[in-house]
């Protein structure tokens, strides 16, 4: 594996970890912005970083959850 990827791999865990944490206050708050905005932030991290490797599924589906999370906060701001 190449160092760049290593590290990719380092912060998709962390990011996901973050993700995964904003998903669970989402789940006891639906309202929370706050955590809407850290699970987008996560998505569109996670799906610039991984564009760098041969992982196209993968790109699709935080391209997908971040879209989504768009949707939300555009929903949430109405």
């Amino acid at each position: 594996m190449s160092e760049l990827f290593d590290q990719f791999v380092v912060e998709a865990q962390e990011l996901l970890e973050t993700a995964g944490g904003a998903l669970l206050a989402l789940e006891r708050d639906p309202a929370d912005r706050a955590s809407v905005d850290e699970l987008f932030r996560a998505f569109h991290t996670l799906k610039g970083a991984s564009g760098l490797f041969d992982m196209a599924p993968f790109t699709r589906l935080v391209h997908a959850g971040r879209t989504r999370c768009r949707c939300c906060a555009t929903a949430g701001a109405a």
